[in-house]
């Protein structure tokens, strides 16, 4: 040691090292590792199973008293398993019986799965080919080791789709995409599908049919003769006639115009004919509660038929009590019936007609027809046409009622201006139209 000057003290060595006694003279003794006698355990014969037994995959538990190292959780990374250390020292035991050597199954790497779906894009093509090229590329990924995005193939499928194919276009087939070397694309086939004719509905009918079908056009024609003619093919009219083509020869030239009178005494398929007339008579006219179909002995019903076809209808009423009508402002036309006023509740008529109910076909509304069937049935009661009233006209009945009387009642009631004669039930009924009746020695 150097001797530091002004003192006789030895410096001392700094050393990172631990202080050791070097002036021990006796050396270190050798520490013995204890050597613990372990009792071997016989094991049981290990039981065999066939091959084709699910049993022959695992192992036999170890039995020991001392825990194996490979007993550890087989989730356990095999780094954290570490085997217990000895001192660097101490030499290997040497067991006298062969040590017991467990063994491990080989553990695979883990299949990473991804969860993220990858999708590839579809670019919009105008080709066919080139589609179909690109969809044999997207099928071959299960060739090509890709076969966990098989699942996502009938989403690529419909983007193909979208992407420009047209709809009746057939789909490739596997064996023109399986193989995406070389090999062009077949030609694109297009398959018509033919479901049959255009269905059409008739317009009067309302029937749906097909006419390159014949057995639709067959039903058809049968419900269209039936809908038109109202059944009247298998009815006889002879006995009910009462005019051929006397009115409305100008109308149908080629087809005359049959008259036929219909009343409680006309034979029942007659009857049946005209009560099927007087169902859609009331449906155009608006009686939609069924009522006025029954023909009794107040009622008559004329009917006049071109081809068996029913064109105008007129129900009429025999001798009852009418009541004058006037206009209460005659330069403005297109007035409604509710502005329109009686002449006076005491001027009571007796007229031998009324007319209860006018229909005319809407085909056949240009000819006049109204005018010639409302003329047969005065014939047919004998009167004039003054003496003629209208019960519960409509606007369109109204209208026609007034260019009918026009001028017939100025000779009779002067400077009035009558319009037509309403029916008096129109007004009064009951026991109030006895009583005025009554006082008036009309009854």
């Amino acid at each position: 040691m150097a001797i530091t000057s002004g003192s006789n003290r030895a410096a001392s060595l700094k050393t990172y090292s631990k202080r050791v006694n070097i002036t021990t003279t006796e050396k270190p003794a050798k520490r013995k590792a204890s050597v613990d006698e372990e009792t071997v355990v016989e094991l049981p014969p290990e039981k065999k199973f066939k091959k084709s037994s699910i049993q022959s995959y695992f192992k036999p538990v170890v039995t020991s008293s001392s825990p194996a190292p490979n007993r550890s959780n087989a989730l356990v990374s095999s780094d954290s398993i570490r085997q217990p250390s000895s001192p660097s020292s101490s030499p290997p035991l040497e067991s006298s019986s062969p040590p017991i050597v467990s063994e491990r199954p080989i553990q695979k790497p883990k299949r990473r799965l991804s969860t993220k779906p990858k999708s590839f894009q579809i670019a919009r093509m105008s080709d066919t080919s080139e589609l179909c090229k690109c969809l044999g590329d997207i099928l071959c990924l299960e060739h090509s080791g890709a076969s966990k995005y098989i699942d996502d193939l009938p989403k690529m499928q419909d983007l193909a789709q979208l992407a420009g194919r047209p709809r009746n276009a057939t789909a490739p087939s596997m064996s023109m995409v399986s193989n995406p070397k070389g090999a062009h694309p077949r030609e694109q086939t297009q398959l018509l599908l033919n479901p049959g004719g255009t269905v059409f509905i008739c317009k009067i009918c309302s029937v749906r049919y097909n006419k390159a079908s014949k057995e639709d056009v067959q039903v058809h024609q049968r419900k269209h003769t039936e809908f038109v003619t109202l059944g009247s093919n298998g009815v006889n009219f002879d006995a009910v006639t009462i005019g051929v083509g006397a009115y409305w020869s100008s109308i149908s030239p080629d087809a005359p115009v049959r008259t036929i009178k219909v009343n409680i005494h006309s034979p029942a398929a007659v009857q049946s004919f005209a009560g099927r007339v007087l169902v859609r008579v009331n449906e155009e006219l608006g009686y939609g509660d069924g009522s006025h179909v029954a023909i009794d002995h107040k009622n008559d019903v004329i009917i006049a038929l071109i081809q068996r076809q029913p064109v105008a209808c007129i129900v009429v009423e025999g001798p009852t009590f009418a009541i004058p009508f006037w206009r209460r402002d005659i330069h403005m036309p297109g007035r409604k019936i509710g502005n329109d006023q009686v002449s006076s509740i005491n001027d009571i008529h007796e007229v031998p007609m009324c007319v209860d109910r006018l229909w005319v076909h809407k085909d056949f509304r240009r000819g006049r027809l109204a005018l010639s069937i409302l003329n047969a049935a005065r014939n047919q009661f004998g009167c004039a046409r003054y003496q003629v009233c209208f019960s519960r006209p409509t606007q369109l009945g109204y209208e026609f009622a007034c260019s009918y009387f026009k001028g017939v009642f100025n000779h009779r009631f002067p400077n009035q201006d009558i319009k037509m004669l309403m029916h008096l039930d129109d007004y009064i009924d009951g026991i109030e139209k006895t009583r005025l009746l009554r006082r008036l020695r009309l009854i």
